[in-house]
């Protein structure tokens, strides 16, 4: 838009910066296609002492300039798997594995996992 490069996923509006992307507020803009219906709000995972927020299969940390992509903690606990997990399994273990990220699941939720396998 202009001088200025915006990602999207969903309604979520990214910019880049020096070691990723940083969430940001929409764009005011003329003939942009609505968004899609609302999704499911972030979820509050924590890992140890440090808390993520956890959305459409997708890890974010807080910082002063806004909600930064995280790769997937391992150990983080969610309620819910990303949409387009599918089932693997691995010497008679269920796995889900979504975008190169596993998940196990667990009494509380679906746990990150390393890779279950060596390549």
């Amino acid at each position: 838009m202009g001088n200025v490069v915006y990602y999207r996923y969903g309604d979520v509006f990214y910019q880049p910066m020096r070691h990723g992307y940083v969430v940001v507020e929409a764009p005011t803009v003329v003939n942009l296609p609505p968004p899609p219906p609302p999704a499911v709000e972030y979820q509050s995972v924590w890992v140890g002492s440090t808390e993520f927020l956890f959305k459409d299969g997708q890890f974010f940390q807080k910082t002063p300039e806004g909600l930064v992509w995280m790769p997937a903690p391992v150990g983080a606990i969610t309620k819910t798997l990303p949409v387009d997990a599918t089932s693997v399994w691995f010497e008679e273990v269920e796995y889900f594995e979504c975008d190169n990220m596993y998940f196990r699941k667990t009494p509380d939720g679906f746990k990150v996992v390393p890779k279950p396998w060596k390549d």
